[in-house]
């Protein structure tokens, strides 16, 4: 069993009993959710092998977005397709962060603010990128909403990974971008916060904002992906179908407390605070936490592909391994596995897990 999933095994049921009745519906179906996956308190599945007979018993995944075990496969389908869309050139990748002053604010309005911060980051890039200045062109984005820091507290931004260049329709010609940034910073940064704060007073009329916010320099960090792109696709990837937390930086879990790596320090929360600082990163239902801008939209796969002929002499970007996901059985490894899917009895023994992680 993982630590990341022994620290919810244990912590989950008392936290439940405890403030299941004033907690948010999604919060609430998380946490039961993941206390039932992968245990009899859902369906399961006999896997009976055709070469010695032998009989493996598997429970079903609960398919909560915000599962800390599911989706694995899930996670490589979403990889594969994103592997087919692409362009073969270089990629930017932007963190768009807000200033802790609003941190409140959206976490308190997250449906409606979590949606402006994404929609916010790709307009101020593609109004700067329209002016022929710069680019004069339309660009593209994949978009992923996170919510946390590393410690697991409140710290919402977002991820875009960029194509370093933008499309002439017009021209049918692809212009490249500069080599450390696709649009100038510090236009960038003034022309973000005022789309998103007239948006968000549109949103939020009755709304006070600090005036500290205006004084602040707000922060885009950018990163350049020349043949490394499949990397920003993977670390994209990790938390598409995760939040907050992956297993390998839980350290410890005691009685008390779950251990976390820290920026390469030990970092000890009380049970009951790493499920609270969990939770408040579950998004609230029907909202899409990856987004398509500009000509990674699914609706521009004609645009693409005539991009991708413009580009043909530049990046190659490497097929991804493909994982085999054969079934095996326990006893005689073959792979010869008939699987039949059966109500799980509430005392039945699951012997092992034969789909792998």
């Amino acid at each position: 069993m993982s630590l990341l999933k022994e620290a919810f095994e244990r912590f989950a049921p008392d936290y439940l009993e405890r403030y299941g009745q004033s907690m948010l519906p999604s919060h609430r179906r998380c946490l039961t959710d993941i206390s039932s996956c992968q245990t009899d308190a859902l369906d399961g599945s006999l896997h009976v092998c055709q070469s010695c007979g032998h009989e493996h018993y598997t429970f079903h995944s609960c398919g909560n977005r915000s599962c800390i075990k599911c989706h694995h496969l899930r996670t490589d389908k979403w990889l594969d397709k994103q592997q087919d869309n692409i362009l073969p050139t270089r990629h930017f990748h932007y963190i768009v962060t807000l200033p802790s002053e609003l941190r409140p604010i959206m976490c308190s309005n997250q449906k409606k603010s979590y949606k402006i911060l994404m929609t916010s980051a790709f307009d101020a890039l593609q109004k700067l990128a329209s002016d022929p200045k710069h680019l004069g062109g339309k660009i593209g984005a994949i978009a992923v909403l996170h919510t946390w820091s590393r410690a697991m507290i409140d710290h919402p931004h977002v991820h875009m990974m960029i194509p370093a260049g933008a499309y002439n329709k017009d021209d049918d010609t692809w212009i490249r971008g500069r080599e450390k940034f696709l649009v100038p910073i510090d236009a960038l940064k003034s022309i973000f916060r005022a789309i998103f704060m007239k948006r968000m007073r549109k949103a939020l009329p009755k709304q006070i904002f600090p005036q500290a916010i205006w004084k602040k320099k707000w922060s885009i960090h950018i990163n350049t992906f020349d043949s490394k792109v499949e990397n920003l696709l993977n670390y994209l990837g990790r938390y598409v179908y995760r939040i907050a937390i992956t297993e390998n930086r839980v350290l410890a879990v005691s009685q008390t407390t779950v251990t976390i790596n820290h920026n390469g320090e030990a970092l000890h929360l009380r049970g009951e605070e790493f499920i609270r600082r969990y939770l408040q990163h579950v998004l609230p239902k029907g909202f899409h936490k990856v987004r398509y801008f500009g000509i990674m939209h699914s609706a521009h796969k004609q645009t693409r592909n005539r991009i991708k002929l413009l580009l043909m002499n530049e990046v190659i970007i490497p097929d991804r391994p493909v994982k085999k996901k054969s079934t095996r059985c326990l006893k005689c490894s073959s792979t010869l596995i008939l699987s039949i899917s059966v109500l799980a009895p509430r005392n039945f023994n699951c012997q092992a897990s034969v789909h792998p992680p």
